[in-house]
């Protein structure tokens, strides 16, 4: 018994495999889910991981050649504790999964708190 549903459950990797891999429109529409929820949530982490998980249904090795980047380079910019990519990778990510990124410019004036820059003397470090 323990064995059948052994047999009937699978991973996360492996069902995406299954239902997901090569499925450009899914991914397209994955993608712009995650994009919006990162622009309510401001939660990077939970983004490069979809992105991660976008670029596996791709195939990691043929993507990273796609974009000119290694596998562990992938791994690095998105996956690694404290990932913090540069524009220019995440630029040639969303281009490998070809999405066009469209940027809306907003005032801040409306917003409740005023930006204020810190001083230069908080900046200033002990030596």
């Amino acid at each position: 018994m323990a064995k059948k549903i052994k047999k009937l459950l699978m991973s996360q990797d492996e069902f995406d495999k299954k239902f997901f891999y090569g499925d450009k429109d899914f991914t397209r529409i994955y993608l712009a889910e995650s994009l919006k929820e990162y622009s309510q949530e401001h939660d990077k982490k939970r983004l490069f991981k979809s992105l991660f998980r976008a670029i596996k249904w791709n195939g990691i090795t043929k993507f990273a050649k796609k974009i000119g980047l290694s596998r562990s380079g992938i791994y690095d910019a998105l996956i690694r504790e404290n990932a913090n990519p540069c524009f220019d990778t995440l630029q040639k990510i969303f281009y490998g999964l070809n999405i066009k990124l469209n940027f809306d410019v907003e005032s801040l004036e409306d917003e409740k708190e005023e930006y204020k820059p810190k001083s230069v003397q908080q900046y200033q470090y002990a030596y």
